[in-house]
């Protein structure tokens, strides 16, 4: 498993230097451990680097989250962890592989050269449009707002990398699987 586990840290950190659309040929059991694993990076990766950094930059500026939901509700929970996901992967993620509209749009020459390109705007427009969850308007929160959405850019590059390498589907629930945790430690 450590070995894997290297193997795919190293491919994802190929991945993010110059995104290909090379998807994985393997088994679902296998498809399942790779999930797993960068779910579980992911979580590693938050506690000891994000959780700490969120707590340090609320210390500096108060991060007002927009109070839209209603706190520890079953609909916040199904927002979070179902319709936000989706809507997100949608918009966000939908396009990085290149079949139907997409391949009627880009021809396979054009496709190589755009891709990298679509892989970088889904995952710093993820991150950005998460900007709009604070109610913040203070020129410290924007002059911080890279710190402040990184662990959005951080989880948009591990979804983008799972949709591309997995499928949509793994990316998706990557991306619930990520919320409903967060959520539920967090509330």
């Amino acid at each position: 498993m450590i070995d894997m586990t290297k193997l795919l840290l190293y491919d994802l950190s190929g991945f993010l230097k110059n995104p290909d659309d090379v998807q994985y040929n393997v088994s679902a059991i296998k498809k399942a451990k790779i999930f797993i694993i960068l779910f579980l990076v992911k979580v590693f990766i938050f506690l000891l680097l994000i959780y700490p950094l969120l707590i340090l930059l609320n210390n500096i500026i108060d991060l007002q989250h927009r109070g839209e939901l209603v706190e520890d509700s079953v609909f916040t929970l199904i927002a979070v962890s179902i319709i936000a996901p989706v809507t997100e992967e949608l918009f966000f993620r939908l396009v990085l592989r290149r079949q139907g509209l997409v391949a009627a749009i880009f021809s396979e020459q054009i496709w190589y050269k755009v891709f990298p390109w679509l892989c970088r705007i889904s995952i710093v427009g993820f991150a950005v449009i998460h900007l709009s969850n604070y109610n913040n308007s203070e020129t410290l929160f924007y002059v911080l707002s890279p710190l402040i959405v990184l662990s959005h850019f951080i989880t948009g590059c591990f979804i983008t990398f799972t949709r591309v390498r997995l499928c949509f589907l793994y990316g998706l629930l990557l991306h619930s699987l990520w919320n409903f945790s967060a959520y539920v430690l967090l509330s």
